[in-house]
């Protein structure tokens, strides 16, 4: 049997590669109703942004933590200009790092952190960092200067798309 982290992540990569599209998934749950695993399936497929591609236990909380204080569906491991991050808000070119203690304690690491910030910086794209502390035992006010950073974002991009 296959847990629901593992067929969301399974259903998320094969949506990424071009292999299956929603619309197909849809197709398959109708055509597959009251079969085992359709329900489970159907409840991914028709959350909020959909099956979500993540590659840690960091990711997957924030996911929820997202899903639970109704935050814009972000995408997940994304390139952006010429660099991977880990939570990108495009609509408020907003970037979101999630610093977990095991890949970011090295000076090396920690260096190539700072160029990425300063390059996306340079490209107009806000980062914003944040610890698995602060994402489990400082949430609510985590999420809300998330929640400012994407409302600011947005806010800049209509003002230079009007002006």
């Amino acid at each position: 049997m296959v847990g629901r982290r593992d067929l969301e992540r399974a259903v998320a990569r094969a949506e990424r590669r071009g292999l299956v599209t929603r619309e197909e998934l849809v197709a398959y749950v109708e055509r597959h109703r009251g079969e085992p695993g359709a329900r489970a399936l159907a409840g991914m497929i028709n959350q909020a942004g959909g099956p979500v591609f993540t590659r840690s236990v960091f990711e997957e909380r924030f996911r929820d933590e997202g899903r639970r204080f109704q935050l814009p569906t972000p995408l997940y491991n994304s390139v952006v200009s010429g660099w991977e991050v880990d939570v990108y808000w495009p609509a408020a070119r907003l970037a979101l790092e999630l610093d977990g203690a095991k890949y970011h304690r090295a000076w090396r690491s920690q260096q190539h952190d700072r160029r990425r910030d300063s390059d996306l910086a340079a490209q107009g794209v806000n980062v914003i960092r944040i610890t698995w502390d602060q994402l489990v035992n400082e949430t609510e006010p985590t999420m809300m200067r998330i929640g400012q950073a994407l409302a600011i974002g947005r806010d800049r991009l209509e003002r230079l798309k009007v002006g």
